[in-house]
């Protein structure tokens, strides 16, 4: 299993965003898998940090699952989240 990255710009009127869309394989067959899009999105003049995660299910005996969450962050906000994410990351490979 390989996480597979792909980057993304897309716009939507005055909306506009850049980013990485990483999809990372949860079981052998690679039916449910976790997507993270993390994006630069402009409105505007205005520009905040986007953190997409869904658990996608495409199993040929099921309906097609997504459960989703999002986040609009400042550019602060974004920063204190990837210093915890890189404490963390540390902490781990530490052990």
């Amino acid at each position: 299993m390989s996480i597979k990255t792909e980057s993304f710009d897309s716009a939507f009127g005055r909306i506009h965003e850049v980013g990485t869309r990483l999809t990372i394989p949860i079981d052998d067959d690679e039916y449910m898998v976790y997507r993270v899009e993390v994006a630069n999105h402009r409105f505007g003049s205005s520009s905040l940090v986007t953190f997409y995660l869904d658990k996608y299910n495409s199993s040929p005996e099921h309906k097609t699952v997504y459960q989703s969450a999002s986040a609009y962050l400042s550019v602060d906000e974004a920063k204190q989240i990837m210093q915890a994410l890189q404490q963390a990351i540390k902490e781990a490979d530490d052990e």
